[in-house]
């Protein structure tokens, strides 16, 4: 992904993971490089879906 965070400006790759049960799908996510202005960047997350309902995510 491509992007900015304030003045800083680079690229990032995310690993994702995840699956669907019973009418919900989940994910979850990890920075695992990135470089420009946004090198070092770090985290995770993750993604809550429930059939017929707006999707949740937690950074």
């Amino acid at each position: 992904m491509t992007g900015a965070l304030g003045d800083r400006s680079g690229a990032f790759v995310l690993r994702h993971t995840g699956g669907y049960r019973d009418g919900v799908a989940e994910r979850s996510f990890t920075v695992v490089a990135s470089s420009g202005g946004l090198a070092g960047l770090r985290g995770h997350g993750r993604i809550r879906w429930v059939m017929g309902e707006p999707g949740h995510y937690e950074f």
